[in-house]
Order: C-alpha cells, then sequence, then structure tokens
C-alpha cells in the first residue's frame, strides 16, 4: 500500500467505498428493558453478603462493627491544624480590594431604542447583545421560547437555507447565539426584590470584528424577521433532542429540578424557569412534540404569533461593547438596523402586558414527590430567608452556603452517610 500511494494511485477510496459506503451488511439490534433486572442485582448482593456473614465467627463480625464505628469517627473528625496548613490558601491580601468596574453609557439611537455601550479595549473586535422583549407574551407561550430561538439559527430564512445561513455566519462573523436572559431585578440600595419582578428578554448576541458589523446586523435582521419557522422537520427534531436531553438531566441532575421546582413558589422569575427549564416545561415538550407531528399548521400558527408579538422597536434594546472609536463608527449602523425592525408588534400579536407577572399564579406550597427510572433519590427543602425590601450581607450568607456545601454537609451526607452528595444553594 505504501509503494501505490506516492505514485498517486488512490488507496483509501476504494478501501472505505467497499467497507463503508458500499457495504450492503446490516445488524439490527434490538434492546429490551428488562424490568426485574434490579432486584436481580439487589438478591444477589443480600444473597452475597448473607453468605459473607454466616462464614464470619462472633470474634469477626466484632471487629467488622468496631472497624466502621472506627470509620465513622475518622470520617466525622476535624481536621488537625497540621493537616489543614498544607493545603493552598487564597487569603484577603491576595485579593484586589477594588471593585472592577465596567464602564456603561446609556443613550438612545432612532425612535428612542436604548443603547448601553462599554467601551473597553476590544482589538478592533465589536460585541453586540440585540434584546427583545419577551414580557408581552402570555405566560401559556413561555414554553415554546427555547423552540423558537433554536429555529432562529438552525431553519434557515427565504434567502439562505439552514447550512448556507451558518456557513454565512461562520464567514462573516465569530458568531452568532440567539437565547433568552430571565432575571428579577434588584430592589432599591441592592435590596432584595419584589417577588413579581421580572426582566424578560430574547438575546441576540453576536460578535465581528468592526469591518463585518454591518454583515452581523444584516445576519441578525434576517433571523429576526424572515427565519424559516415552516420548519417541521427540524422542529420535530429539536423537540425530540430537548426531551431526550430532559429525560437524561433528571437522572443526572435531578436536584437542580427540585431545586427549580422549589423556587416556582416563591417568585414570579422562579414559575417561569420552572415553565422553561423544568418538570412542567418536560410535559409542555411532550405536548409540542404532539401538536408538531399531528397538527403542524397549528404549531406554526403560534411559532409566527410569537414572532410577529416580539418584534418591535418599542421593546428593542442594544448592548454594545468594543473599542471607543468603533463604538462611535457603529451608531449610524445601529441607527439602520433599528429603523429595518417593525415600528410596532403584528396586527395579529398577544395582546399581554407586563403587568401580568404580578398576577401570576405561583406553584402551590405543598410537598411532592415525581417517580423516575433511577437509584437515586433527589431530595430538596427550602425557605425564605430574605423579605422582599430587606438589606442584608448577601455576601457573608454567600459563603456561609459555600461553607455548609462543602462542610457540614459533605461531611455527614456525603462521606459518613454514603449518600450521592448534598449541597446548599442561595438565591436571594
Amino acid at each position: 500500500q505504501k509503494r501505490r500511494w506516492p505514485g498517486g494511485e488512490k488507496v483509501f477510496e476504494p478501501l472505505l467505498a467497499e467497507l463503508l459506503v458500499d457495504n450492503g451488511h446490516l445488524a439490527t439490534i434490538e434492546m429490551v428493558p428488562d424490568a426485574s433486572l434490579a432486584e436481580e442485582w439487589a438478591a444477589k448482593e443480600r444473597s452475597r453478603l448473607e453468605a459473607a456473614k454466616a462464614a464470619m465467627g462472633e470474634e469477626e463480625l466484632a471487629d467488622v462493627i468496631r472497624s466502621t464505628a472506627d470509620l465513622k469517627r475518622a470520617q466525622l473528625a476535624e481536621d488537625s491544624a497540621e493537616d489543614l496548613a498544607t493545603i493552598p490558601r487564597v487569603g484577603l491580601a491576595d485579593l484586589e480590594a477594588k471593585v472592577k468596574e465596567v464602564p456603561t453609557d446609556v443613550s438612545a439611537l432612532s425612535g428612542g431604542v436604548p443603547l448601553l455601550t462599554h467601551p473597553l479595549p476590544c482589538a478592533g473586535v465589536v460585541y453586540a447583545d440585540v434584546l427583545l422583549d419577551l414580557q408581552r407574551l402570555p405566560v401559556s407561550e413561555l414554553p415554546l421560547l427555547s423552540l423558537y430561538a433554536a429555529l432562529l439559527t438552525q431553519a434557515g430564512t427565504s434567502e439562505l437555507d439552514a447550512t448556507a445561513l451558518q456557513r454565512r455566519i461562520g464567514a462573516r462573523t465569530g458568531g452568532i447565539d440567539v437565547g433568552t436572559k430571565l432575571e428579577q431585578p434588584v430592589g432599591d440600595s441592592g435590596a432584595v426584590g419584589a417577588p413579581d419582578g421580572v426582566v424578560h428578554k430574547l438575546v441576540v448576541r453576536g460578535k465581528a470584528v468592526r469591518d463585518r458589523l454591518p454583515d452581523m446586523l444584516e445576519l441578525v435582521h434576517s433571523m429576526l424577521t424572515d427565519a424559516n419557522l415552516d420548519a417541521q422537520p427540524k422542529a420535530v427534531e429539536l423537540l425530540k433532542e430537548s426531551k431526550s436531553r430532559l429525560e437524561a438531566a433528571f437522572l443526572s441532575s435531578g436536584n437542580s429540578f427540585a431545586g427549580m421546582r422549589l423556587s416556582s413558589r416563591n417568585t414570579a422569575v422562579g414559575y417561569a424557569t420552572e415553565l422553561t427549564s423544568g418538570v412542567s416545561y418536560y410535559e409542555a415538550i411532550k405536548e409540542m412534540l404532539t401538536t408538531a407531528q399531528d397538527d403542524w399548521p397549528s404549531l406554526l400558527a403560534r411559532l409566527e404569533r410569537l414572532r410577529g408579538t416580539i418584534n418591535a422597536r418599542d421593546g428593542l434594546m442594544i448592548n454594545l461593547t468594543s473599542d471607543p472609536d468603533a463604538i462611535d463608527g457603529a451608531k449610524p449602523q445601529l441607527d439602520a438596523f433599528v429603523g429595518r425592525m417593525p415600528a410596532a408588534p403584528a396586527a395579529d400579536a398577544h395582546g399581554e402586558d407586563a403587568s401580568k407577572w404580578s398576577r401570576l399564579p405561583l406553584a402551590p406550597r405543598e410537598d411532592e414527590a415525581y417517580a423516575i427510572v433511577s437509584q437515586v433519590n433527589y431530595v430538596a427543602a427550602g425557605c425564605r430567608l430574605f423579605e422582599p425590601g430587606e438589606i442584608a450581607d448577601f455576601g457573608a450568607a454567600s459563603v456561609a452556603s459555600r461553607a455548609l456545601s462543602l462542610g457540614y454537609l459533605w461531611d455527614n451526607v456525603r462521606v459518613a452517610g454514603g449518600a450521592y452528595g448534598g449541597g446548599c444553594a442561595l438565591n436571594p
């Protein structure tokens, strides 16, 4: 083979064609779950332990008990000062006392669209965020947002198919991503915010060298206003992927979903997060998948109405980070971009307003449980530590939460208790 290669003779191509491309061999493997396998394993384990115990004498059993007690004491014992001194530490002297502040200038583009700029040394790269208000959507449409955001980047436009769009983004920008931002505003003077306070935005985030900013803005505009939402196969694919990803996450990160359920009882942001990322979202995905497969026109109508509702200048905001001279040069291009966006929502847009969040019915405060196919139980409990409007030492509370996770809970739940793990989270 090595002698044939230098002469220009094809060596690997015929092999690939014969063994892979044109290979007609096909094997179908069907895997069937065994509902009794877990019990069989448990029975074998019990039998093995019973046999080992039966073979032990009284003194051997006493040794096992003593060894277990010694292990528990060792696991729960505090580390000595000498052992702790061997751990590298970061002291107060190693920390910079001055908090770094990002410069932020607030101005307005044409039509009064807010513009936030951050003049920083960026080596000629412009980072732009285009944000659209999502608070005018009905709560019932929130689970649709992840699918909508994915279609903006993966379904193409009327002029570019999905592959051509991705190639254009890769050739002319440093990347364009679409997602959502859901936050609870901080109260006055850093106090705990109101439970019904919400900032909810669709965020199209991109970066490009300053000479390519017009190309990037053109792509963003095409994705927002001309994305091919009538892409049933892609929508079904995306929904199936989301469903599978959530099912896997339930098994590996059930504690996160339990935490989301707790948050949904306390704040509008927690409730909306559960609707768009938690157990409720999983149920919504199953419904959307059925609709996408059996009644695509109705799901398409919802997607198009969502677009017509949020694509409006009166809900637009732009955030820009770049070199000072690049920011000055970008403003005319941003004005042109804003001028091409619809001035107001479409005629058939949803008529919701932000006040609906104050009327949002939070999840009921009651104990609940969900059954999953896993040998791990995820248990979470929570309570309100700070009341709205309260100003507390959140930094100290965060340190205490961290210490509780890495200290007491780790030693008692994970090490001594033999559980999968344990931790404490703080969300003031």
